[in-house]
């Protein structure tokens, strides 16, 4: 009797499921568009990063200067904390590669900074008649006497004893340490000297009389050149100089008319 009864309730359940609708597993399912996987890429500049931080690789990075900066288990390598070795950079042109982007040198390498093509971006491209590469100009010259602002890249090009070689970022130049005095148009700036105005290059120039045909033959690649720069009679580099700022050498501001050191 037993037996007979849970029978039939089996049957009345089974009907009773019967009566209920069917979820739908096909058309009627909700669907998802596939996540996108990125390039791992943060940045393209330091624009993109936290104001104490630059873009190196795409990724973004503290900066620093040395490994006290860091956080623990990171050490400053190339300037930024990291937890590993700087990140290799590729051959391939960057994301964002400037002027650069277009242009094709057939010898030497396109400058950053203005998009033309030269001799060198560093002294590994330069031989060794002419070892050092002036990074003012993109050009590998020779080692140079006893002059100031000389073009370097390592303190053993320095002609000068106590002298070291400071990248100002349009150049690379031998500077004097401060404890040794600060020749006339200069002052001191991070422990060197440093020419009280313009760069390192256009002061070597105007102490050199160089010949120029242009106010951009008279400092570095990329910088702006003052009207002027280049003396239009004398076609010679000039040195700049305000009123109350000392020229370098023996000359003399002319701060009066053109305010530039003669």
């Amino acid at each position: 009797m037993q037996e007979r009864s849970f029978s039939s309730s089996v049957l009345v359940l089974g009907l009773a499921l019967a009566g209920l609708p069917l979820v739908a597993c096909g058309s009627d399912a909700p669907s998802f568009e596939p996540l996108e996987v990125d390039a791992g890429i943060e940045c393209v500049d330091d624009d993109a990063c936290d104001s104490d931080e630059v873009c190196l690789a795409g990724r973004c990075f503290a900066a620093c200067e040395s490994d006290t900066q860091c956080a623990m288990g990171e050490s400053c390598i190339e300037g930024v904390c990291s937890t590993e070795e700087a990140p290799e950079r590729d051959a391939g042109m960057p994301m964002d590669a400037g002027p650069c982007a277009d242009v094709t040198c057939e010898t030497g390498v396109c400058h950053p900074d203005t998009g033309s093509c030269v001799e060198c971006l560093s002294g590994d491209a330069c031989g060794a008649a002419a070892p050092i590469c002036e990074i003012a100009f993109g050009r590998c010259v020779p080692f140079v006497a006893s002059i100031l602002c000389a073009p370097c890249n390592q303190d053993a090009d320095c002609p000068n004893a106590g002298e070291t070689c400071v990248d100002r970022g349009s150049e690379q130049v031998c500077l004097a340490p401060c404890g040794m005095g600060c020749p006339s148009g200069f002052q001191c700036s991070d422990d060197v000297c440093v020419p009280n105005l313009g760069t390192c290059t256009q002061t070597r120039l105007a102490l050199g009389a160089a010949a120029c045909t242009a106010d951009t033959d008279c400092v570095p690649l990329g910088t702006a050149a003052a009207a002027g720069t280049c003396d239009a009679t004398a076609m010679q580099c000039l040195a700049a100089c305000a009123d109350g700022i000392s020229c370098p050498g023996a000359l003399v501001c002319d701060g009066a008319t053109e305010a530039f050191c003669r």
